[in-house]
């Protein structure tokens, strides 16, 4: 590579790399945010409380969604199996 290509694929990267930073101090905000306003609301919230019985886990979820059809209309959600393709296969929607 020559050294006029390695000194914009240099500058490429580095103007990459301190948009991610500057993106990453942008979601840290954001997630700092959201968990003031949620520590807010959580203060007035008057539900039912969680028991063991309400619990489920991410293998109960995915064994479900791997047996549900695939290429029937979407439920009252707008929702599809096939949207579900990222809990499957890692996206591949099989």
């Amino acid at each position: 590579m020559s050294s006029v290509a390695q000194v914009i694929v240099g500058s490429a990267l580095t103007q990459h790399a301190l948009l991610v930073i500057a993106d990453s101090s942008f979601h840290e905000q954001q997630a700092d945010n959201l968990r003031v306003e949620y520590e807010r609301l959580r203060g007035s919230y008057r539900g039912h409380p969680v028991i063991d019985n309400d619990l489920f886990d991410t293998e109960v979820i995915c064994r479900i969604i791997s047996n549900m059809k695939r290429g029937k209309a979407s439920g009252i959600d707008g929702l599809s199996v096939e949207h579900s393709g990222v809990f499957r296969g890692g996206g591949t929607g099989r």
